[in-house]
C-alpha cells in the first residue's frame, strides 16, 4: 500500500523520470499544463517534410549515459552522425577544417579564469583591438548559437568547462525524441502514475508534509511531497505561487540564466547543398543550419540563439520565415525566387511564445553555481525542485541533463 503522494509539477523528461522512479514507493500524480508530455521535446511525423520533424532537442551530444541507457532499455534506435561542417567566409561557402585563428590561445586562457568573469568583460580584457575581431565574433557567436547564452552575462568558467569537454560525436534518434518520451509516459502509468494533461498549477499551499496545488481548471491536488520541474522561464515569471512564499528560491531562479532560441525547419522539392554537409555557419541572421544526416532528406534546420533573437522573438512565422530564406539565400548565393518556388514546407519553433516553456534551456552566470545548490536543496523535506536548469555537469542544456536532475531528485526522496 502506497500511504503517500508526491505532486509532481511538469511532464518534462525530468518529471517522467522521478514518476517512475518514485511510484515504486509513493502514488505519484503529475500535474502538466500542456496537452501532451514532454515539455520541450515535441517529435512530429510531417508529411510534407518527409518524416519526423523535431521542434525541440534534435541531438544527443557525446557519452550522454543516461539518455543512451533509456533509450537501449526502449529499444529505440539511436544513430551516429558524421559529416562535414562548412562555413561562409570572405563570400565562400567551404569546409571548415579548423576554428578561426587564435582559438587555441583563448581555449588557454579561458582555463585561467576561476572567477565569475563574463565573457565580454574577458574579451575585452585580453583579446582587444583589430588582430583579434574574428576571434570575438567567433566566441560571442559560439557563445550564443550553442549556449543561447548572453555574452554580457554568461560566465567564461562555465563556457570553459562545457567547451573544453565537448565531444564531437552527435547521435540522432530516427524516431523523435518523442518516442522516448511516449516510452516514459507507458512506464509510469504502468507503475500507476497519475497523470492529468491541460491542468495548469497556478498556486502551491504547503506546510511540511502537506502540499495542495490549485490549478487553473478548478480542481485541487493534495499529496505529501511536491516536486516542481516546470522550465526556467515559467519560474522566472513566477507563473506558480507559493504560500508560504518561497523567497529565497524565487530569488534563486532568476539568478540563472535563460536562453532564447527560435527555430526554423524547411524541406525543399530538390538538395542544393552537398550531400556531406551536416552543419553551416554564417553570419546571417539565421547563422547556423543543419542536414538531416545520416538520413538523406531535402531538408534543412536554421537555428537562431542568444542575443541574435532580439530581433526576431515578436516577428510572425512569416516574417521569420521570410528572414531564414534571405539567410539561406546568402549563405548558398541562391536568388531568393529560386528558394522560395522550391520551397516545399515550413515550421517554426518560437519557445518564448510558448507560456508553459518561455525560452529554451539555461545557462550560468555569475551566482548561478550557488542558487543552483539552494534549489537543489528540498525545503522541509517537503518541496524539491529539479529540470534542466539546475543541472550541474559535463551535458548542461540536454536532455540528458533534464534525465539526471530528474533522477537525482527522485533518487534523493527514495532515500529518505
Amino acid at each position: 500500500m502506497k500511504d503517500k503522494t508526491i505532486l509532481i509539477i511538469g511532464a518534462g523528461i525530468a518529471g517522467l523520470m522521478a514518476a517512475r522512479i518514485l511510484s515504486a514507493k509513493y502514488k505519484v500524480v503529475i500535474l502538466e499544463a500542456a496537452n501532451s508530455a514532454g515539455g520541450r521535446i515535441y517529435s512530429s511525423a510531417e508529411s510534407s517534410f518527409g518524416g519526423i520533424v523535431e521542434y525541440g532537442p534534435e541531438f544527443i551530444h557525446g557519452d550522454a549515459e543516461e539518455t543512451m541507457r533509456l533509450l537501449k532499455e526502449a529499444g529505440i534506435e539511436y544513430k551516429s552522425i558524421h559529416g562535414a561542417m562548412y562555413r561562409k567566409e570572405d563570400g565562400v561557402l567551404k569546409e571548415a577544417r579548423d576554428m578561426v585563428e587564435h582559438w587555441d590561445t583563448l581555449m588557454r586562457k579561458m582555463a585561467t579564469v576561476k572567477d565569475e568573469t563574463t565573457l565580454a568583460d574577458f574579451l575585452r580584457e585580453h583579446f582587444p583591438g583589430e588582430p583579434y575581431r574574428e576571434l570575438r565574433a567567433q566566441a560571442e557567436r559560439y557563445a550564443a548559437g550553442f549556449d543561447l547564452a548572453d555574452v554580457q552575462q554568461v560566465t567564461v568558467k562555465s563556457l570553459y568547462d562545457e567547451w573544453a569537454n565537448e565531444d564531437e560525436r552527435q547521435y540522432r534518434i530516427p524516431a523523435g525524441y518523442g518516442s522516448l518520451v511516449s516510452f516514459m509516459v507507458n512506464e509510469c502509468r504502468k507503475n500507476g502514475c497519475d497523470i492529468h494533461m491541460d491542468t495548469k498549477a497556478k498556486e502551491v499551499l504547503w506546510q511540511q508534509d502537506e502540499v495542495q496545488v490549485i490549478c487553473d481548471n478548478g480542481k485541487t491536488y493534495s499529496g505529501n511531497k511536491l516536486i516542481v520541474t516546470a522550465s526556467l522561464g515559467v519560474m522566472q515569471a513566477a507563473a506558480i505561487h507559493f504560500t508560504p512564499v518561497l523567497e529565497k528560491q524565487m530569488a534563486a531562479f532568476k539568478n540563472i540564466g535563460w536562453g532564447k532560441v527560435i527555430k526554423i525547419m524547411l524541406a525543399f522539392d530538390t538538395q542544393f547543398w552537398k550531400d556531406d554537409m551536416l552543419f553551416a555557419f554564417s553570419n546571417e541572421t539565421f547563422p547556423t543550419w543543419w542536414a538531416t544526416l545520416p538520413e538523406q532528406r531535402p531538408m534543412l534546420t536554421g537555428w537562431c540563439g542568444g542575443n541574435m533573437t532580439k530581433t526576431l522573438v515578436s516577428k510572425t512565422d512569416e516574417e521569420i520565415l521570410d528572414i531564414a530564406l534571405h539567410s539561406l539565400s546568402n549563405i548558398f548565393d541562391l536568388p531568393i525566387t529560386q528558394l522560395k518556388q522550391n520551397l516545399r514546407g515550413s515550421k517554426v519553433a518560437n519557445w518564448q511564445k510558448n507560456e508553459r516553456v518561455q525560452g529554451g534551456y539555461s545557462y550560468s552566470i555569475p551566482g548561478t553555481a550557488h542558487s543552483r545548490m539552494l534549489l537543489n536543496m528540498p525545503v522541509d523535506d517537503t518541496i524539491y525542485f529539479a529540470g534542466e536548469a539546475l543541472y550541474d555537469g559535463v551535458h548542461p542544456g540536454t536532455v540528458e541533463a533534464a534525465i539526471t536532475s530528474g533522477m537525482f531528485t527522485a533518487n534523493k526522496i527514495m532515500s529518505e
